[in-house]
């Protein structure tokens, strides 16, 4: 990787949310279509002993990795789906279909 591509994928993260504390991985997944993978490694050592929480902003991470491979010269639309940990269903077919045990 570059280093001008590098700098600008480090500020397009921390624009996003990313901390040190974060981890993202990213397969692709066939034309046009990436699967990533956002693991939040810190913990309360990190912290000194508090929980923290962020936000990481997943649709303008999208957009910009598109915008950076393509040197923002073409127009686009990009969706995002959250996906269930195996990454095999989407999140809400996911709920529908899990167990739901009588308590």
């Amino acid at each position: 990787m570059s280093p001008l591509l590098s700098s600008e994928f480090d500020t397009l993260l921390k624009n996003c949310g990313f901390t040190s504390e974060n981890k993202l991985e990213m397969f692709t997944m066939g034309r046009n279509s990436i699967l990533m993978r956002v693991e939040n490694i810190g913990d309360i050592y990190d912290s000194n002993g508090e929980v923290t929480y962020g936000a990481i902003k997943i649709q303008a991470l999208a957009d910009g990795l598109y915008t950076l491979m393509n040197n923002n010269m073409i127009a686009f639309t990009s969706t995002v789906e959250e996906l269930s940990l195996t990454g095999n269903q989407n999140k809400e077919a996911m709920q529908e279909k899990r167990i739901k045990w009588k308590t």
